[in-house]
């Protein structure tokens, strides 16, 4: 197998939406996916070796991973371990890892949940937003079709690797490089997706390489997203068994384990329709299996370079075991921002003055806070629909929602009805726990991690989450 490196400079904001719908608050991924450069090559080799594209995009003998923020050194930043906590309340600046040790009695401690990490620093991708209007034939903008994209901002770079097992794909992969630039992502014919794209120098990531067995406990860390399927059914499925990487002993340990999901539907240019929905586990994520012989576990840790489930040819299903990135630094530290190079953003001197200005300023920060909101709710219910809550349930959170009030006391009320001792029936529908989390506990999480500027917004944001779910969960049986 020969590995290709890639660095990635995004010259025009690039949409990479984490959803494909096509309605509510648009959120993009903070990287980008294996899928989008394994497009921009097909497009290529469609235009120059037709002939090539079953072997090159079929077969599993190339395979596009995922491009994460370039660091310091010149290599990929990793996902932030989901395992990795810091103290409530407090900064990164200490951080823990669960899946190893546990925090001290008392001890509040909140999942560090975004972000990517470098030696002992933290990097965050910077994102854009912008508005949009619809337009109809005519070119004319179309009455009340507004509508937002987030994006990844121009100007910074990202690193990517290309698996090639087959010589024959080769000499494409680098004449492909050799063409300098792709296009990438949603709105490609408009402003949107222009990356310019190089070879970079080879480089093995240290902290990503198998560590040495630990007992009878194996931890996987998810570099990439994770599509498994049910061995016996052939279904989706979030949980992940000893099966699924070869093995046969062992057991997963729910307790210690750290796992986000999410489900999308990725589109299909040739069709010109999603395909099948997706249900994933994101990278970042920790598994740890328990009880595994000691045989098995040194043989898993001394296969370099596996993947595992489905799509591995889009980047996803690399897990590295026992890997040092477990590991937190003693402190850590929040990467300063660099200036992005790409176009400018407009300045206030730009904007129009006095009582037009307030008024666009007002549409704007509203429209833009309007869809943190709506993002934050689609992020959420996504997360909830696994556990399907009876409506029911979701009327009285909703009526929390409705009462309004300030952030605690909607904090304090909806968190006594998810968890209340009385009601045997309802405390069992929220604290019934799925892999690793029970919906009580999501949404705990969910509350703790929301931004201070959107906290005056919690009852709308409640009363909001609530309906949507009553809408899809309908047939769920009552309490």
């Amino acid at each position: 197998m020969s590995a290709i490196y890639i660095q990635l400079e995004v010259e025009s904001d690039v949409v990479v939406s984490r959803s494909s719908a096509t309605f509510g608050g648009h959120e993009s991924l903070d990287y980008l996916p294996g899928a989008t450069l394994r497009g921009a090559f097909a497009s290529y080799l469609n235009r120059t070796a037709q002939g090539m594209m079953d072997a090159a995009l079929f077969s599993g003998r190339l395979r596009f991973g995922p491009a994460y923020p370039m660091a310091a050194d010149g290599s990929a930043a990793l996902p932030v371990p989901r395992s990795w906590h810091h103290l409530k309340g407090g900064n990164a600046e200490a951080a823990l890892d669960l899946s190893a040790t546990r925090p001290a009695d008392g001890v509040q401690v909140v999942q560090l949940r975004n972000g990517y990490v470098t030696g002992a620093e933290l990097i965050s991708v910077e994102l854009a937003f912008s508005m949009r209007t619809a337009a109809d034939r005519e070119g004319r903008a179309s009455d009340g079709l507004l509508f937002g994209y987030q994006a990844i901002r121009a100007g910074q770079h990202f690193v990517a690797r290309i698996d090639v097992d087959d010589a024959a794909i080769m000499p494409h992969v680098e004449a492909w490089l050799a063409t300098g630039k792709v296009r990438l992502g949603r709105s490609r014919s408009a402003e949107f997706g222009t990356v310019r794209v190089s070879k970079a120098a080879s480089s093995t990531h240290d902290a990503l390489r198998n560590g040495s067995p630990s007992g009878d406990t194996v931890r996987g860390y998810c570099f990439s997203d994770l599509l498994l399927r049910d061995v016996a059914t052939g279904s989706p499925t979030l949980t992940p068994t000893p099966e699924h990487f070869g093995l046969k002993t062992g057991k997963f340990d729910p307790a210690r384990s750290y796992l986000r999901t999410r489900a999308y539907s990725p589109f299909n240019g040739e069709r010109k329709r999603p395909d099948l929905e997706r249900q994933v586990i994101e990278a970042g994520s920790v598994i740890v299996f328990k009880d595994v012989a000691p045989a098995e576990a040194a043989t898993i840790l001394s296969r370099p370079e596996q993947v595992y489930g489905e799509a591995v040819e889009e980047g996803l299903g690399q897990v590295v075991w026992n890997p040092k990135v477990l590991t937190p630094p003693t402190t850590l530290s929040q990467a300063k921002r660099t200036q992005s190079h790409g176009k400018k953003q407009a300045s206030a001197e730009s904007a129009p003055a006095g009582t037009l200005g307030a008024y666009v300023d007002g549409i704007v920060l509203a429209a833009k806070r309007e869809a943190e909101l709506d993002k934050f709710i689609t992020r959420l219910g996504n997360e909830l629909r696994e556990f399907r809550i009876p409506p029911s349930q979701w009327g009285v959170l909703r009526d929390i929602g409705r009462a309004g009030g300030a952030f605690e006391v909607v904090r304090a009320s909806l968190l006594e009805q998810i968890s209340k001792s009385k009601g045997v029936s309802a405390q069992v529908i929220w604290t019934r726990r799925l892999g690793t989390k029970s919906a009580a506990k999501v949404l705990e999480e969910a509350l703790d991690g929301l931004p201070k500027h959107l906290q005056g917004d919690v009852g709308v944001l409640l009363e909001r989450l609530a309906a949507r779910m009553m809408r899809e969960n309908r047939g769920v049986d009552r309490v």
